[in-house]
């Protein structure tokens, strides 16, 4: 299971990469990693909203979530679990196995 310190530089990393980029599309590749809400809110909560700040609490990776005019969508909460971890791809490549959701960024943000 990822440490304190792990967790810490991941959040580092969401919050140089993914800031203030809009998610043009959300795949959810296993509907039993998402907690709440259904698989459907889920991807309409998130798709069109960017990440505008990252935060760690614990373990816990939370992504602030806003609207394009920067008014707020609300918050994701994501765990590593044992392995777990982030991919930031800039090329599209085959999917891994143990992929669970994609979170698609258009290029040149």
């Amino acid at each position: 299971m990822p440490e304190l310190p792990e967790v810490e530089t991941v959040r580092r990393g969401l919050q140089q990469f993914s800031i203030e980029r809009s998610i043009t599309k959300v795949e959810v590749l296993r509907a039993s990693t998402i907690a709440h809400p259904a698989v459907p809110d889920f991807i309409s909560g998130l798709t069109g909203a960017a990440f505008q700040e990252w935060q760690r609490r614990g373990k816990y990776l939370l992504a602030k979530c806003v609207n394009a005019d920067q008014s707020p969508r609300g918050w994701l909460g994501v765990h590593l679990r044992m392995t777990g971890q982030l991919l930031w791809l800039k090329e599209p490549r085959e999917l891994e196995k143990h992929v669970r959701v994609r979170f698609l960024m258009p290029q040149g943000q």
